[in-house]
């Protein structure tokens, strides 16, 4: 089969550019060397190589990282990948005289062109991912790489340490049936990451060292994960993994995206329930300000009946997400617009609810929206409902004091941390917690207007939150 021509065009620009980097940067070793990564790898590549086996480093470069490893296996052989014609010619002549190194001029994300590789022990990609800068290109690379490999064979990558590449390469082990062992190295002042993808890595174990595990919880949950279209929750107590889409367009076009993204907290609100699901299960739970709907879907997946609620231009998305997950729900999950407030919340549910969900609703509202998110809650959940509430401590610590203090008017709290789940933040930190609020007794009249409790609450926290303590009227922290 002939290359289109758009891609021999892009071909040759790779090869060019790198025909130029490399002639720029003689002997250049990107990320780190193998001595760098020897302990990890040893154990897997021993039974592939001790007794011979080739190695295909794709993107080789003027890199020494297959050679040294050939130092550890006597017996295995080399074959070093690149696309520019300059450095290969440059390769074979310096290895002319070594038996177990040969140099194939080829372009890595050409699986047809690599086919004459295959049966390979152990792959190579150290940096290429990173040089590939389209990600359909990337998958195209891996995927060309994993073809290579006999079928006990594994894919050893190294790249920057990014949640992309981390989400890449979690993506292509579940569309190829491959297992994936995922560590960070500290690489001087930087971090490495380091993957192996094969059928046959059942056997080694996917705990963590402690940086590993610290790095890719940091990667994956610090912060809402705005380049993906889709993000996923998995936990054993569901019966297949809860999938939303995410309006990343908005990020990209400049409008507020708040709302259509995932927030970390909203995984740990996530992992809650499924570890107490009585919380929810056979009850009727209302999610405000639900955003893409993952929580509130959890919730169904659990067996809830759900209502999502949000604005009018959210619901496109939160419908999208449930129809998308339809077959892992239970039971139906409504859609409805809520413009927070008493009225406008017993429209949504006449009756109120049992759970009223809310996850990271809270953050620098002014008086009249907290006023009218406290009066939603307190309608829906009625006297004998609860309002499970998910929050993490930021810079609008002052602002929210309002919110606190009108909600104290009219539940009673308690406070527990949701840092045991992990998602971005660690045991040292105390900075996300879910609030259960449930109805005084006897019943308050509840006061819409939360304006006087503004100016001395803002005060004190103001003065409080410089110090990382709250005051008695907000829920503390366990």
């Amino acid at each position: 089969m002939c290359a289109e021509p758009a891609q021999m065009s892009r071909a040759q620009d790779y090869d060019d550019h790198w025909s130029k980097w490399h002639a720029q940067h003689p002997g250049c070793e990107w990320h780190l060397s193998y001595h760098g990564v020897c302990g990890i790898l040893r154990p897997i590549l021993n039974p592939l190589l001790s007794g011979g086996g080739r190695v295909v480093d794709l993107g080789c470069g003027t890199s020494n990282f297959s050679l040294e490893l050939l130092d550890d296996f006597q017996e295995a052989c080399v074959t070093l990948v690149d696309v520019s014609d300059s450095l290969i010619a440059q390769l074979e002549e310096q290895h002319a005289r070594n038996p177990r190194v040969s140099c194939v001029r080829s372009d890595c994300r050409d699986a047809e062109g690599l086919a004459a590789l295959s049966g390979a022990a152990v792959v190579v990609d150290k940096g290429t991912t990173d040089a590939v800068h389209d990600k359909a290109e990337k998958v195209q690379m891996l995927s060309a790489a994993v073809s290579l490999l006999q079928p006990s064979g594994v894919l050893v990558s190294i790249s920057f340490a990014a949640a992309s590449q981390v989400l890449l390469l979690q993506r292509l082990g579940q569309d190829l049936s491959l297992r994936l062992l995922l560590r960070v190295v500290q690489v001087g002042k930087e971090k490495r990451l380091v993957a192996l993808l094969g059928r046959s890595l059942d056997s080694y174990s996917a705990d963590t060292d402690e940086l590993s595990r610290r790095e890719l919880d940091r990667l994956l949950y610090r912060g809402p994960l705005r380049s993906e279209l889709t993000v996923s929750f998995e936990h054993p107590s569901l019966e297949s993994c809860i999938t939303v889409e995410q309006e990343v367009a908005n990020a990209r076009s400049g409008e507020d995206s708040t709302g259509s993204v995932v927030w970390p907290s909203a995984y740990s609100m996530c992992a809650h329930l499924c570890a107490h699901p009585h919380l929810v299960r056979g009850k009727r739970v209302v999610e405000l300000g639900a955003g893409t709907g993952l929580v509130g879907l959890v919730c169904a997946a659990l067996g809830a009946e759900v209502v999502l609620t949000d604005l009018p231009q959210g619901l496109q998305l939160l419908q999208k997400n449930v129809d998308r997950n339809a077959a892992a729900l239970r039971v139906p999950v409504k859609v409805a617009e809520l413009r927070w407030g008493m009225e406008a919340a017993r429209q949504v549910a006449p009756e109120g609810c049992d759970v009223v969900i809310g996850c990271e609703v809270i953050y620098q509202h002014d008086d009249e929206t907290s006023a009218a998110l406290v009066g939603a809650m307190r309608c829906l959940a009625g006297e004998e409902g609860v309002c499970l509430m998910a929050y993490e401590f930021r810079d609008g610590l002052v602002q929210d004091a309002v919110f606190f203090d009108c909600a104290n008017e009219v539940f009673e709290v308690e406070g527990e941390s949701l840092v045991c789940y992990g998602y971005g933040v660690s045991e040292e930190e105390d900075d996300r917690m879910l609030y259960t609020y449930k109805a005084k007794a006897p019943q308050l009249h509840y006061a819409r207007d939360c304006s006087h409790v503004h100016s001395e609450s803002s005060v004190r926290l103001e003065a409080e939150a410089r110090t990382h303590k709250l005051p008695s009227c907000t829920p503390a922290r366990r």
